[in-house]
């Protein structure tokens, strides 16, 4: 089996020696793989933490490897794990984020905002159920990767060629989380992805965060009777170290004001374009696009639209955004309100939001604000998360019993970390009486920030110009 993944070996900084099967380097090999290395796995996180700069391609043989890794750990327990099976798994860590778009989230929230439902066309699913409405609409990366693995022809035959006669639906049926055995081992708060993803980020910002014993948690996984991965109780706090760093990872970097400036920038302009008809990104355009057309669409590509719009543009203030996005000026941040709060039991009312209050009286006066400073509205931007709050567990406190039938709290659950008890029964973390997590799951950080593009001629007094804006909207916020 070692010798099995070693057909090739890769050098990575994070892991050291990557081993991969001879199937896993015909996939690597494709083009739709190939262009993940096109795409940055921080976006452009890069501005900031200047070596942030790792692609999605190498973080998919990342997760392939760790995925390899605790499927072999589950086999020294004698766990079966059929030599198909972990190939199979493998492949679906490696494929994972193959449907990624450019700069991944930062387009995938503008694609979501712009195509809407259309109520009149019904889409069905496979017992003639009225399943979801859909237009034009969008895809989440996740879905587009499915769809890749089915158009693709290049990745589509060797999958159905392989020994294994595998089929994609066997595939991205484990990355959408679908799994049937081996359940969290792609998709879970301790799955391969943000292993590797908490390890790399680490390592290339040069913040602390992963300095996780991640030997000692893998070793330490087994299967419940559900076949869900859960970990034996003696690695409890080590999955609170992971679980804490994680929250801190994310809070320092996907949360960082500059980083956080320049998304919320990028997807303005996003939406901008596509207002403007000057791209267009529908399902049904991906779809088409699936050949030589999408093994170009990558981060370049979308800065190249960018650039060839600087000059052509009519209004001003779109023009000096997409100048700032090429030249690096982030729009600076005038107030933040993150808070840490608890939770809300899932569905959450959006009038119990910690900031709702705060964001809605920012939306009615940054007018006022606008006018009183000379500087357009459209230069003005509220970065708020409020249906992704930074939080310790993928799961919600737990509600009343009634509650606790509910298909969607049952769906999260299975995705929180799970700690053997008796019996090969397993209880989520936040279940435990020893852990910090029955308080922490509870709590996240609700971020509300705002800030301003200050146009050329005002750069020289933007810091003293921010504290006067910060100043009157305290004065606004508290009458």
């Amino acid at each position: 089996m070692t010798e099995y993944y070693n057909h090739k070996q890769i050098a990575d900084p994070v892991h050291g020696t990557i081993g991969l099967s001879k199937l896993e380097v015909e996939i690597i090999n494709t083009r739709a793989f190939q262009r993940l290395r096109n795409i940055k796995q921080l976006g452009f996180a890069y501005y900031v933490f200047p070596a942030a700069d790792y692609s999605r391609f190498i973080h998919s043989l990342g997760v392939c490897h760790i995925t390899g890794r605790i499927l072999s750990s589950l086999k020294k327990k004698d766990i079966d794990v059929p030599p198909e099976e972990m190939q199979r798994f493998r492949l679906a860590g490696l494929l994972h984020d193959i449907g990624h778009y450019p700069f991944s989230h930062a387009l995938e929230s503008p694609l979501k905002s712009h195509y809407k439902i259309d109520p009149d066309l019904i889409l069905l699913d496979s017992n003639d159920n009225t399943k979801s409405k859909v237009k034009d609409g969008y895809w989440k990366h996740d879905k587009v990767g499915e769809e890749i693995l089915v158009l693709d022809d290049d990745i589509r035959t060797i999958i159905e060629d392989c020994e294994s006669d595998f089929n994609p639906v066997d595939i991205s049926s484990i990355f959408l989380g679908n799994e049937k055995q081996f359940r969290g081992v792609v998709s879970s708060d301790l799955d391969a992805d943000r292993i590797d993803y908490l390890l790399r980020t680490s390592l290339h910002t040069g913040l602390p965060y992963g300095a996780v014993d991640i030997d000692y948690l893998i070793g330490h996984m087994s299967l419940d009777k559900n076949q869900y991965i859960c970990l034996d109780p003696r690695a409890l706090r080590t999955a609170e170290h992971y679980l804490i760093a994680r929250y801190f990872d994310y809070l320092q970097v996907s949360y960082h004001k500059s980083v956080m400036g320049f998304e919320l920038l990028l997807e303005r302009v996003i939406s901008e374009l596509l207002k403007s008809n000057l791209l267009k990104y529908s399902s049904e355009d991906i779809k088409k696009m699936m050949g030589d057309e999408w093994y170009t669409f990558d981060d370049s590509f979308l800065l190249r639209e960018i650039k060839k719009k600087i000059g052509k543009l009519e209004n001003k203030q779109v023009e000096l955004m997409f100048r700032a996005i090429i030249e690096r000026k982030p729009p600076k941040l005038i107030q933040k309100f993150d808070v840490v709060g608890k939770r809300f039991e899932f569905p959450r009312k959006k009038d119990e939001y910690p900031l709702r209050v705060e964001e809605d009286k920012l939306r009615l006066i940054i007018h006022d604000l606008a006018k009183e400073f000379k500087i357009n509205k459209e230069l003005w931007f509220i970065g708020s998360k409020e249906d992704h709050p930074v939080t310790f567990s993928n799961a919600y406190p737990i509600p009343d019993d009634e509650y606790k039938k509910d298909d969607d709290y049952t769906s999260a659950l299975s995705k929180v970390v799970h700690i053997k008890s008796k019996n090969d029964d397993s209880k989520p973390i936040f279940e435990s009486s020893e852990s910090l997590l029955q308080l922490l799951s509870k709590h996240a950080t609700f971020p509300l920030r705002l800030y301003v593009l200050f146009p050329e001629d005002m750069i020289s007094q933007r810091n003293e110009l921010a504290k006067d804006i910060s100043q009157r909207v305290d004065s606004y916020i508290s009458d």
